[in-house]
């Protein structure tokens, strides 16, 4: 089930990233979607790792490392509008935010390939997309 789960999830990244390349919905609209898709996937993703954390880490250390990817988003959403953050600038540190998870599923999740095998599919393909909405948006 977390396979299908799992790819169901990238949907919207490539429906919007190719959306906006080839012209199927508009370019500002589809970047403003895939925008707030990644804060909601890096949310969720975050909170993975902050379930594992609670389970097994008494430190405060995994605690900080799980929720400080998702901070970051917020931040960068909250204050990008105000301090003029240009889009390929925030699509790049989303995608960054998102390699930054992949690596610390990798330290937390070590005994289960499986799992990390689809991270590293899953992750890759979004890291594609915010590439593709990067070079749209120049």
């Amino acid at each position: 089930m977390y396979l299908l789960l799992g790819w169901a999830g990238i949907l919207p990244f490539v429906i919007l990233s190719a959306g906006s390349v080839f012209g199927w919905l508009p370019p500002t609209l589809a970047t403003q979607w895939f925008s707030l898709y990644s804060l909601v996937i890096l949310s969720f993703m975050a909170g993975t790792q902050w379930g594992w954390a609670v389970k097994h880490q008494h430190a405060p250390t995994p605690h900080l490392l799980s929720v400080t990817p998702v901070v970051l988003a917020f931040l960068l959403a909250a204050i990008g509008d105000l301090v003029i953050i240009s889009t390929p600038v925030e699509l790049a540190i989303l995608s960054g935010l998102f390699v930054w998870l992949w690596i610390y599923d990798r330290l937390l999740f070590r005994e289960h390939s499986h799992y990390l095998k689809l991270r590293l599919h899953l992750t890759t393909v979004v890291v594609a997309c915010h590439i593709m909405m990067i070079w749209q948006a120049q």
